[in-house]
């Protein structure tokens, strides 16, 4: 996200210091798999996938555990 430089320069001079945001304006990217020319996932997307699913299914597990 970029900085939002309009903001900062009108606050710059405050005596409790700047307002730094970001500006939100563009639209938030979707995050999709790897896939190929013919559209199918990667093998390296499909480990990863499975390896995400299967850190996130450990985690349960183990706050059930506790």
């Amino acid at each position: 996200m970029p900085f939002d430089l309009d903001t900062y320069n009108q606050t710059k001079n405050l005596s409790g210091g700047p307002i730094i945001t970001v500006k939100i304006d563009d639209p938030v990217p979707y995050i999709e798999p790897a896939t190929d020319e013919h559209g199918n996932m990667t093998r390296a997307g499909m480990i990863a996938y499975l390896i995400a699913y299967g850190i996130g299914a450990a985690a349960l597990a183990y706050w059930f555990m506790i």
